[in-house]
């Protein structure tokens, strides 16, 4: 927010998840463009995928890891 003022520029709020902080874009930048620039989500979310995987397969049950407590 302080560099988009610095900058003479406006910013918007985008909420990412129900519950968290939304995150503060450069207004006027296409959704598609910010996701396009951005990798840590998905990279994130792939290796979560290769982490369950690796967890159900070890496991005697076979069943998915129990979620947050």
């Amino acid at each position: 927010m302080e560099a988009c003022e610095a900058l003479g520029l406006a910013c918007d709020p985008r909420t990412v998840a129900p519950g968290r902080r939304p995150v503060m874009e450069v207004a006027g930048v296409p959704h598609e463009l910010i996701r396009w620039t951005s990798r840590r989500s998905a990279q994130a979310a792939a290796c979560l995928t290769d982490l369950e995987h690796e967890y159900v397969t070890t496991r005697r049950s076979g069943a998915p890891p129990n979620g947050p407590r």
